[in-house]
């Protein structure tokens, strides 16, 4: 159980994370 829920922390981290790059990649573009 406590594996699963830190694995699932871990991808929720990542989704969010990934989401935030492709953001800030959409509005801010790296000049």
């Amino acid at each position: 159980m406590e594996k699963e829920s830190e694995f699932t922390k871990r991808h929720l981290y990542a989704l969010l994370y990934f989401r935030e790059q492709k953001f800030n990649i959409t509005f801010k573009p790296q000049i």
